[in-house]
């Protein structure tokens, strides 16, 4: 293998001030977009997270919203009456609000859960 003919004080053309300055530059901007790149990513995933902890908070308000008909028609209308001269079983003093309903009202009920479950399902299958 021949070295090129060099002067004295002079450096081989690969290893110039300008050419290791470069290659150092070049490094540090390919470590900055590596780094950039992975901020980037790591800031899809969080996005990615919350908009999952979105969706998990709106199904349960969903969740809620079907079960309120239900849960207004069980409760109690009247507070239980204390009356010590005989005893009676608590489902004798108080009336809840289902004794109450007729028949159109229960129908109703039922056909709104049954849409809103309905909405439910096809949402799911939409995520």
């Amino acid at each position: 293998m021949k070295l090129p003919n060099l002067r004295i004080g002079q450096l081989a053309p690969t290893l110039t001030l300008k050419n290791v300055i470069k290659r150092k530059s070049a490094k540090r901007i390919e470590r900055e977009t590596k780094k950039a790149e992975k901020q980037k990513l790591l800031d899809l995933e969080e996005n990615a997270v919350e908009e999952d902890k979105h969706a998990i908070r709106k199904q349960k308000k969903k969740v809620k919203e079907l079960a309120k008909p239900w849960e207004e028609a069980l409760k109690p209308t009247t507070k239980k009456k204390k009356n010590r001269d005989f005893k009676k079983s608590p489902s004798d003093t108080e009336k809840t609000r289902c004794e109450e309903l007729n028949e159109d009202e229960l129908e109703a009920l039922k056909e709104r859960e049954a849409e809103l479950a309905a909405q439910r399902e096809a949402e799911i299958d939409d995520i």
